[in-house]
């Protein structure tokens, strides 16, 4: 059964026939207004089943992403990426392993962003499921 429900559940089934890719987890995010943010962090590749990637939607006011190596991989440039209204933006396995990723505070937007993330993830199923681990 699909546990996705409405919108969330037609977003996903759009990025999934885009990328020929399922995805069984999944995140929204609401950046009411440019004060809201996410600091820096990083997906753990471990959850994420091999060769697959975090895909993120994005509806509603311009917002950017910010990229920067991790300290083991110091030799790499920090990156900014807008993520434009209706926008799809996929992040592979090594950009995971090599980045972390914020959404800073934005002074120039005042209207909501919402964010879908999607991932394949596959450490929560048990040895006995048969989902190609």
């Amino acid at each position: 059964s699909d546990e996705f429900s409405g919108g969330v559940r037609d977003v996903k089934a759009l990025v999934e026939s885009q990328t020929g890719h399922k995805l069984n987890w999944g995140q929204t995010l609401c950046y009411r207004n440019g004060d809201d943010k996410m600091d820096w962090h990083s997906e753990k590749n471990l959850d994420l089943r091999a060769g697959s990637f975090v895909a993120a939607v994005s509806l509603g006011s311009e917002r950017t992403l910010e990229l920067k190596p991790k300290k083991d991989n110091s030799s790499l440039a920090s990156q900014r990426i807008v993520l434009q209204h209706n926008s799809l933006l996929l992040l592979g396995p090594e950009t995971t392993r090599q980045f972390m990723n914020a959404t800073p505070p934005d002074e120039l937007s005042s209207s909501p962003h919402l964010q879908f993330n999607f991932m394949d993830v596959a450490t929560f199923f048990a040895k006995e499921e048969s989902r190609g681990i």
